[in-house]
């Protein structure tokens, strides 16, 4: 029987069999990891778009938006006290 160390050539292989394995699937857990990053980043990109979005049009104000009241007011013109 082959040994280095004291350790049988057999059990060598096996562990060196056991660390490709191993080295191999972390590989794939590191890809699997940054298409999750990648996919939560472009998620998060479009919650700033949609934000953006939202306080544009709340920026966005048009004579149909504003309270009637409100125009009526600013052009001097009175509801007659009905509200």
């Amino acid at each position: 029987m082959i040994t280095f160390n004291n350790l049988p050539l057999e059990k060598i292989e096996k562990r060196k069999e056991e660390l490709e394995i191993a080295i191999t699937q972390s590989k794939q857990l590191v890809v699997d990891t940054q298409n999750k990053i990648n996919a939560l980043s472009g998620a998060l990109q479009q919650c700033d778009l949609f934000i953006a979005d939202i306080k544009a049009m709340e920026k966005e104000t048009t004579y149909n938006d504003v309270k009637i009241d409100d125009v009526a007011n600013e052009e001097g013109e009175s509801d007659g006290g009905q509200n």
